[in-house]
C-alpha cells in the first residue's frame, strides 16, 4: 500500500508552507515555521515510522502464520519530483515461496560494517557539500578506491559495508526546514 514517512512530515510541510509563503511578501521564517508546525499537527493522513516496517518484517512470519516471506519498502516512482513521490513509499508483503522453505529454516545472520556519510567524507578528505549539492563532486572519483581499501581491511567475519547516504529526494526539504529553524531563532 501507499504510505507516508512520519520522519518526513515536517520537511514535507516546510516545502508546502514555504511555497505558499512566497505569495506573501511579509512572510517571515518564524511565521512559516509556525505554519509548518500547525499544519503538521492538523494533518489527517496516516504517517508511519519507518522502523515500524522493519519490525514488522522481522516479526512477519510469526504474525501471518508463516505465509509472509518478507516485507519490502519501495520508493514511490515518478518522473517529476512532487509530494506524491518524494515523501511516499509503497509497502509490499511478499508471500513466502514454498521452495525457499529450506533456506528460511537456516537463516544466516549478516554482519555488516556501517559508516555514516559524514564519517565517510571525513575519511576521504572531502568537504561537506554546498547547500545546492547532494555530495562533494570529488566523491565519484575517490569512492571506488576508498571502498576497495575499506573492504580489504575488514575482518573475515564482516560480510559487507553499508554507507548511510543522504536521501536525494528529501534532502532539499530537510535543508529548508533546518534553514527555517535557524532563521526563526535569529
Amino acid at each position: 500500500g501507499d504510505v507516508q514517512s512520519k520522519r518526513h512530515l515536517l520537511p514535507f510541510r516546510a516545502s508546502v508552507e514555504t511555497y505558499q509563503a512566497l505569495r506573501r511578501p511579509d512572510a517571515t521564517a518564524a511565521a512559516v515555521l509556525q505554519a509548518v508546525k500547525q499544519s503538521a499537527a492538523r494533518e489527517e493522513l496516516s504517517y508511519f515510522d519507518d522502523g515500524f516496517f522493519q519490525r514488522l518484517d522481522r516479526a512477519g512470519a510469526d504474525l501471518f502464520n508463516g505465509r509472509v516471506g518478507r516485507l519490502e519498502l519501495r520508493l514511490k516512482r515518478g518522473w517529476w519530483h512532487s509530494e506524491f513521490n518524494r515523501f511516499r513509499y509503497d509497502v509490499e508483503l511478499v508471500l513466502k515461496d514454498q521452495g525457499a522453505e529450506h533456506h528460511a529454516s537456516n537463516p544466516k545472520s549478516t554482519n555488516l560494517s556501517r559508516i555514516g556519510y559524514a564519517e565517510m567524507c571525513e575519511a576521504m578528505g572531502l568537504e561537506s557539500p554546498a547547500q545546492n549539492e547532494l555530495v562533494d563532486s570529488r566523491l565519484t572519483a575517490r569512492l571506488p578506491g576508498w571502498i576497495a581499501e575499506r573492504l580489504a581491511g575488514m575482518p573475515q567475519d564482516v560480510d559487507g559495508l553499508v554507507v548511510t547516504l543522504p536521501n536525494a529526494r528529501t534532502l532539499p526539504a530537510v535543508r529548508l526546514l533546518e534553514w527555517l529553524q535557524e532563521a526563526a531563532e535569529r
